[in-house]
């Protein structure tokens, strides 16, 4: 990325928290674009359902700048189960 961007780089990874130590970083950061972090659902969406209280705010705190990777998903059961289609159990559990 330093050749590409013609100064150099650094990269602080900060664990901890499921991803809130280094969104927290970033978000107090200045706004100056020097900043900048891979967001996940973790960090944006599902942390904010598991802790009470979020040392950010997912939406106001962040500006999207591009795509970076799409993940396939598909929805698997046993195939012992007999309770019926798919429709059937979503139907049951809803």
């Amino acid at each position: 990325m330093a050749a590409d961007w013609g100064q150099p780089v650094v990269i602080d990874n900060k664990p901890g928290a499921g991803g809130n130590t280094g969104a927290d970083a970033v978000a107090k950061a200045p706004p100056d674009a020097y900043t900048i972090m891979v967001g996940t659902v973790g960090t944006h969406s599902i942390n904010g359902a598991l802790y009470a209280k979020m040392p950010y705010d997912m939406v106001r705190d962040f500006a999207p700048v591009t795509l970076l990777a799409t993940t396939p998903r598909r929805r698997s059961s046993a195939r012992r189960r007999s309770s019926g289609s798919a429709r059937g159990r979503v139907r049951r559990h809803a």
